[in-house]
């Protein structure tokens, strides 16, 4: 807002930028309270493969915010100032990284196993 003003309109890629980020940032937010919702009704052990599930979805979709937010930073700020934001979203953007393909592999065996999709409620 503050570098375009009543220009923001104009600038569409930075928006959809915007906008991707706050629709990952939602679905993480649904996915990670549907988990816990479930980890606090059924308990931690028979909710551990949709806590997997909810980690991966989570990594994936923060890869994916990290990088819209890269490109917004870059689309609008240059020189010290960019170098300086990027350092910003690097601190905040620090996370543990999780072993995906683990997870991955143990969410497809259990599909296989049980045939189905394995959260729905029996």
């Amino acid at each position: 807002m503050q570098k375009f003003r009543e220009k923001l309109a104009d600038e569409q890629e930075l928006i959809g930028a915007l906008s991707n980020m706050v629709m990952e940032i939602y679905a993480m937010e649904s996915c990670l309270l549907r988990a816990q919702k479930a980890a606090t009704t059924r308990g931690e052990a028979a909710t551990a493969l949709m806590q997997d599930a909810a980690r991966v979805f989570i990594a994936d979709a923060m890869e994916r915010v990290e990088h819209e937010a890269k490109r917004a930073i870059a689309a609008v700020n240059d020189g010290d100032m960019l170098t300086t934001q990027m350092a910003v979203l690097k601190r905040f953007g620090k996370r543990a990284t999780v072993n995906t393909i683990a997870m991955r592999r143990n969410i497809a065996a259990a599909v296989q196993a049980q045939d189905r999709y394995p959260f729905e409620s029996k």
